[in-house]
């Protein structure tokens, strides 16, 4: 019995061995292929599992710091800390849905999150103009009480 110690005999064993089962070798060219089909099945797994974890984790972080927001539009020392808290948590959300789009594979995710952005946009002019209109009958009343004294 002959000793297979390098790669290059073994192989040629394994062919002679089929060849006396009248099975067929797969050629170097099929098996280089057939290696490569596998590797790239594998990587590609791998990478979509660290995307879907990668998406999630941003998702848990775009929640907190909506959390944080929320925490500065309630306790904010102005109103325009308010108005600016209240954006921040609509362009976080929208970032959210863009996320949500990428991770879901679901098109119409950033229809949806173009529309909330125009929505929260609209919603943050109203108010800065709702906050410009208090401003200034605040500081007229404060004008009209010092020409009265």
């Amino acid at each position: 019995m002959k000793n297979y110690t390098s790669k290059k005999s073994y192989s040629n064993y394994k062919n002679h061995k089929n060849k006396a089962r009248g099975q067929s070798t797969p050629s170097q060219a099929e098996r280089t292929e057939e290696k490569c089909a596998a590797t790239a099945a594998g990587r590609g797994k791998r990478m979509e599992q660290f995307c879907d974890g990668f998406l999630t984790v941003v998702l848990v972080v775009l929640g907190i710091l909506c959390f944080f927001c929320l925490v500065r539009s309630v306790k904010g020392p102005r109103i325009a800390d308010r108005i600016v808290a209240v954006n921040m948590i609509g362009t976080m959300t929208m970032m959210g849905i863009a996320v949500l789009t990428v991770k879901l594979k679901e098109a119409f995710l950033a229809d949806v999150a173009l529309i909330y952005a125009m929505i929260s946009f609209l919603a943050v002019v109203v108010v800065a103009k709702v906050y410009m209109g208090v401003y200034r009958e605040k500081t007229q009343a404060e004008k009209n009480k010092k020409e009265e004294k």
